[in-house]
């Protein structure tokens, strides 16, 4: 262009309008609002440009999340006590399975011990012998009717009834000075003192010792 000198002129110049940036969500809204596309479409496409810079910074959708849920079964309750103390490690896991061994061995025998095969009366008895004197000495008459006994063929024999009467403490030492009567095959202890028990056993200690407070 040249002005009336025909002398050339500068071209106005124009103010140049910076490109909006490719990650900026609100970048040229303005633009398309003032333009007339309208307010939803412009709202739209931000939320879309929102939610694909969510998935580029987080590698997902990050738009959907899942409810809190409860923690896992195994960590709770009486699962989750066992695990945290008798499974978490491996010294662990073989001292529970020691343990629960010798308790599966122990409690059968020792029920067998204190119900089945325990004493069913007991009472305490004069000495025929005559009284000692000593508060600490006596006699005790006990029966049962589940004994286990052994013969001297090896022969076993179980659920007999027996009754010991008596068994006398007459001081230290046993030998010789402490006695006791036995018969087998019978709890009845007239039975036994009459003779007529299937096997009767009595005399005075050759060894050993009879306590009164084991009795």
């Amino acid at each position: 262009m040249r002005n009336g000198n025909g002398q050339p002129t500068a071209r106005p110049v124009r103010d140049r309008v910076s490109e909006p940036e490719p990650d900026d969500p609100c970048a040229g809204v303005g633009d398309r609002r003032g333009a007339g596309d309208g307010a939803e479409k412009a709202a739209a496409e931000l939320r879309d440009r929102i939610k694909r810079l969510e998935r580029k910074v987080f590698g997902l959708d990050a738009a959907v999340f899942l409810p809190p849920q409860p923690p896992p079964v195994a960590m709770t309750g009486a699962l989750g006590w066992l695990r945290a103390n008798l499974l978490s490690t491996p010294f662990n896991i073989a001292l529970t399975i020691i343990t629960a061994l010798l308790l599966i061995w122990v409690i059968p025998e020792l029920v067998k011990f204190l119900l089945i095969d325990a004493v069913q009366f007991f009472e305490a008895v004069a000495d025929h012998y005559g009284d000692t004197g000593d508060p600490k000495n006596g006699c005790g008459r006990f029966t049962g009717y589940d004994g286990t006994f052994r013969g001297r063929d090896g022969s076993t024999y179980t659920d007999v009834s027996y009754v010991v009467e008596p068994a006398c403490d007459r001081g230290e030492p046993g030998v010789g000075h402490d006695h006791i009567q036995i018969c087998i095959g019978t709890s009845d202890p007239d039975a036994c003192n009459a003779g007529s028990a299937p096997y009767r056993r009595n005399g005075i200690l050759t060894g050993g010792n009879i306590q009164k407070h084991s009795l």
